[in-house]
């Protein structure tokens, strides 16, 4: 289906688009508030403050807490994160990891990639965990990868993703070009989203519409 189609999907179901309370409850609201959690609970000083008295725990409870804020992350992914997490063996590394994926003043491609390494290596490295926290914290400026409802998005406005099932720089990077298209297709057809978490939230309602599937858990 072409991206007039999608937007047609979305507008049935939410006719006030992105002003609409609807849209708000179903899509926004949820998000908005895990990603006030994480800027709030790891912030650049209180991520540093943590850091500094060796509280790796408490970091990855903060962010198990915040993957189970939301319906992104499908439940088995879940799981399997939080067990990475609860392993003393790995909350120094990880709550190291995420400084630096948040925070560090390197380029975001090799800040990107040491934080999939340290996820491989924890034996939880997938798309939905490796673009999570700087979707929310950046208020989807960083796109999140949803590889199923993207690739049918990209494929809408004929954009090559180069999807690869191991999280790699040129399809996070290709996935960003998406969502600036996203963007601009919508404020061309009069739709306003607030930021990128509404671009996120409308690529996964039209597709949940077409398919008819709407309403099911992420």
């Amino acid at each position: 289906m072409d991206f007039d189609y999608h937007v047609s999907c979305f507008l049935n179901h939410f006719a006030e688009g992105f002003e609409g309370q609807g849209f708000h409850i179903a899509e926004r609201e949820y998000k908005e508030k895990a990603a006030s959690a994480l800027k709030d609970k790891l912030s650049k000083d209180a991520f540093e403050s943590l850091l500094r008295d060796r509280r790796y725990a408490e970091v990855c409870g903060i962010a198990k807490h915040v993957s189970q804020a939301t319906n992104l992350v499908f439940q088995i992914g879940k799981a399997k994160f939080a067990d990475a997490l609860d392993n003393p063996a790995n909350q120094e590394r990880f709550a190291s990891g995420l400084y630096d994926l948040l925070y560090g003043c390197g380029e975001m491609e090799g800040r990107f990639l040491g934080f999939c390494n340290l996820l491989s290596e924890m034996g939880a490295n997938q798309w939905t965990i490796a673009t999570y926290y700087q979707f929310l914290a950046s208020d989807g400026k960083w796109m999140f990868m949803k590889p199923s409802i993207m690739k049918r998005m990209a494929e809408s406005l004929q954009i090559s993703l180069n999807y690869k099932a191991e999280p790699n720089w040129l399809t996070y990077s290709k996935l960003q070009e998406l969502a600036d298209r996203v963007e601009s297709e919508l404020q061309k057809r009069g739709l306003k989203p607030r930021s990128r978490i509404d671009v996120q939230g409308f690529i996964w309602a039209a597709i949940g519409i077409e398919d008819d599937k709407y309403g099911n858990t992420e």
